[in-house]
């Protein structure tokens, strides 16, 4: 955000009463709380790993055909 944007937000702020203010800080502190809480992105080491653990699930013959994510009435069982 433009510095003079964020001036002009703070200018604004002022110009509420004691408990207007609250409430917008208390608001404002809910989204900071919610925005931090999410999770992290992953590394790329966590990423690599991840893939090597699904080669080789693949591999070994561990995972589950489209027909059986999207459509288990017409999976083959084996």
């Amino acid at each position: 955000m433009a510095q003079e944007t964020l001036d002009s937000l703070i200018q604004v702020m002022f110009t509420l009463s004691l408990p207007e203010q609250e409430k917008v800080i208390e608001r404002m502190q809910a989204n900071v709380r919610q925005l931090t809480s999410k999770s992290t992105p992953y590394t790329m080491e966590e990423i690599d790993a991840r893939l090597d653990e699904s080669e080789r699930d693949i591999e070994e013959g561990r995972y589950y055909s489209t027909e059986e994510v999207f459509h288990p009435q017409y999976a083959v069982a084996i």
